[in-house]
């Protein structure tokens, strides 16, 4: 599986787009990076996840769904005389199941959401949207021709990326929270970096921190065990 790489520490609203044209018709297909912050597992004293698998559920799926609604916000602004925008995305949820959706905004039922949701899947690509924006150019495609026009749409963004270099294997994420005193933030902050990890939130509490860190395992085992021998001693 694959995933599109972030281009931006915040995931913001940044695409790749890829551009199909057929019968004066136009299909903008951008391809949106899916990568969810989703919510940290924390023990409690009985070894047990304070946040039960339904609540993280509900988590992911808000996510899902205010990401949706800022990328099509936008794409509704940019592209104001635009007769169709078309979605599809897949993204890893809890339990490590694929959350799968699709929309046809409008065009024939089974003609364009679900045709670059068997693309996204046929090309192995998770934590990602695709939103394929279609410009009516006065003929009438068919459903035959619907099917085609956008999974060309939505190969074509894909391949873009590919040439981009903006595809990676995708690998499985933990994610966790720390706490510790306001001084040892930028000493934190730095080993988390140079350990491969990434700080998704940070809140400052006064005289401390709490912050939100996710990264393959090893290299999570390997940042708390350099901060234990620094003497770091830390909330987990």
């Amino acid at each position: 599986m694959y995933v599109l790489l972030n281009t931006d520490s915040h995931h913001a609203n940044v695409a790749i787009l890829g551009i199909h044209e057929v019968k004066h018709s136009k299909f903008l297909a951008y391809l949106y990076n899916m990568a969810l912050v989703q919510e940290p597992v924390l023990q409690n004293d009985k070894g047990l996840d304070d946040i039960s698998s339904i609540q993280k559920g509900d988590s992911i799926i808000s996510q899902i769904k205010n990401r949706h609604d800022s990328v099509l916000e936008t794409l509704h602004l940019e592209h104001k005389k635009a007769a169709h925008f078309v979605t599809a995305s897949r993204v890893m949820g809890p339990n490590k199941q694929i959350l799968e959706s699709s929309s046809d905004d409008g065009e024939p039922k089974g003609s364009a959401g679900m045709p670059i949701l068997e693309v996204l899947r046929g090309e192995q690509i998770i934590n990602a949207m695709c939103v394929c924006v279609r410009y009516f150019g006065g003929i009438k495609l068919g459903i035959g021709g619907l099917v085609r026009a956008y999974t060309q749409a939505s190969l074509n963004v894909i391949a873009k990326a590919k040439e981009s270099h903006l595809l990676e294997p995708y690998t499985v994420k933990e994610t966790f929270t720390l706490t510790q005193t306001i001084n040892h933030y930028n000493l934190i902050a730095y080993l988390a970096h140079t350990h491969g990890l990434e700080i998704l939130q940070k809140k400052f509490l006064g005289e401390t921190f709490n912050i939100v860190i996710q990264g393959e395992s090893k290299n999570i085992q390997s940042f708390l065990k350099e901060l234990q021998h620094l003497s770091l001693n830390y909330k987990h």
